[in-house]
């Protein structure tokens, strides 16, 4: 099974065009805390996560959003502004982030504690 979730990671990775985030390992995060507030231009589902697509500031952001919790996919529709809390890429050329909180609404949703 683990496996097969790499595959599955490497195969969005490739039909999406982006590079796969490493789920299982902190490698390609940097440390520290990273915020970043932006408008929902996408978001999907790939299996467990949920794949979010923000503009911030003139930069399109790719913003993973770990397992089933969360706020409901309507609320992260198109056009929904949203505060991601969480590690950034290590890559400063990678506009990535793992998001272990997101804001909506008012209201703050906890995905990955050991991110938020």
């Amino acid at each position: 099974m683990h496996h097969a979730r790499h595959s599955f990671a490497d195969l969005a990775a490739t039909l999406t065009g982006r590079p796969a985030l490493d789920r299982h390992g902190s490698r390609w995060r940097e440390d520290g805390q990273f915020e970043l507030t932006g408008i929902v231009a996408d978001a999907h589902r790939v299996a467990p996560d949920g794949i979010l697509s923000v503009e911030a500031d003139g930069q399109m952001w790719t913003a993973v959003l770990a397992g089933p919790q969360g706020p409901a996919s309507d609320m992260l529709a198109e056009g929904a502004e949203v505060t991601l809390t969480g590690k950034r890429s290590a890559n400063a050329e990678q506009m990535e982030m793992r998001a272990g909180a997101v804001e909506i609404n008012g209201r703050r949703y906890v995905v990955d504690p050991a991110l938020a």
